[in-house]
């Protein structure tokens, strides 16, 4: 018998709770967060008894969950008592009944009293979707001293949207490394500045000097000009690697001995005068 696994389209059953809460967890994690929406949900003391929970939006296991904007919600929190320290949690309850209704509603979970540190009480965390019937999101933890609320704690975490998300990856790229190309030279340099270290690819210009070798002759020495080098780097005398105190040069290249000297030689060619060449390279300094 056919199946239809087609959850979103016109296929003449309505869309379910779970499949939304699904997709829904997909996109935004298989946890409880809050959305950077309106007032994110935002806490405020208005006396001793009343906490105002304002406008925003949370998703808890993929159920979306939404105070709407400009509104907001008040929620009770019981009398303290003097010379006692307590600790209440405000959550967001999920309840699911028999007939499969589901509601969330404000709830405050109240703690024990203390004559000492107060801990706070333990709140459900069932797992919506594998279909747990109740489930809390808590929101804040209330400190109390007394009779006087002196502390109101968030306890979730907010979650940027996509745009946000991409504002911050760019953001943070731009402080890892950054790319330039050299105008003189026109190498492609990727800057990393946090070590003060480039890497840089091009073709740099070199000048070689022949030695006859059988039927031809090869490369020997060579001297690569300062202009071809984007700065900082330092160019190369005899194919050796020239450092100083702050820069320091790396160019890819076969490395052999001439004459008791280590040298990096950049190639080889076959030729009857010495002539200029070009080579690619890749280089690495401090800037």
């Amino acid at each position: 018998m056919a199946t239809n696994y087609l959850d979103t389209g016109d296929t003449g059953r309505a869309v379910s709770a779970e499949s939304d809460g699904a997709l829904f967890a997909g996109i935004f994690g298989a946890e409880k967060y809050v959305l950077e929406n309106g007032s994110q949900l935002k806490a405020e003391v208005q006396s001793n008894n009343i906490v105002k929970i304002s406008d925003g939006d949370a998703v808890m296991y993929g159920r979306h969950v939404r105070i709407p904007a400009n509104d907001s919600a008040l929620v009770t929190i019981n009398n303290g008592h003097s010379g006692t320290n307590r600790i209440d949690l405000i959550v967001f309850r999920y309840t699911k009944d028999s007939t499969g209704k589901e509601t969330v509603d404000l709830v405050v979970i109240q703690g024990e009293d203390s004559t000492g540190t107060a801990t706070a009480p333990t709140a459900v965390d069932g797992n919506i979707l594998t279909g747990a019937m109740q489930s809390d999101f808590p929101l804040y933890s209330v400190e109390l001293n007394g009779i006087n609320i002196v502390k109101v704690n968030p306890l979730f975490n907010v979650i940027g949207n996509i745009s946000k998300l991409k504002e911050e990856l760019t953001e943070l790229n731009s402080k890892l490394y950054e790319t330039y190309i050299d105008p003189s030279t026109k190498s492609i340099c990727i800057r990393f500045p946090k070590n003060r270290i480039q890497i840089c690819a091009g073709t740099i210009r070199v000048y070689a000097s022949l030695q006859q070798n059988g039927t031809g002759y090869t490369g020997v020495s060579t001297k690569i000009e300062q202009a071809t080098f984007p700065k900082p780097f330092k160019f190369l005398r005899g194919c050796t690697i020239t450092q100083n105190s702050d820069d320091w040069v790396m160019i890819l290249g076969k490395t052999t001995t001439l004459n008791g000297i280590s040298q990096l030689r950049l190639g080889y060619f076959a030729a009857y005068t010495n002539k200029a060449f070009y080579m690619d390279y890749i280089a690495i300094g401090t800037y």
